[in-house]
């Protein structure tokens, strides 16, 4: 049961980090520490919908768990 709570957290978080990265990149570049405020506006949405595959893979990660 713990294992799925913690899949379903990890996957809301990574949710919310690709989204955030998506749609403001400007406010991501300048909330990271270097060598990521090298990124230009781009590569950070371009990071942002990498995390946001991360969490459809979590997600399927924890339906897949459900069903055991």
């Amino acid at each position: 049961m713990v294992e799925r709570v913690a899949f379903f957290i990890f996957g809301l978080a990574w949710l919310g980090f690709g989204t955030f990265m998506l749609a403001r990149p400007g406010s991501a570049l300048r909330n990271t520490q270097w060598p990521w405020t090298r990124l230009p506006k781009w590569g950070m949405r371009t990071l942002g919908m990498a995390v946001l595959g991360g969490a459809v893979w979590w997600f399927y990660l924890f339906a897949t768990r459900l069903r055991r």
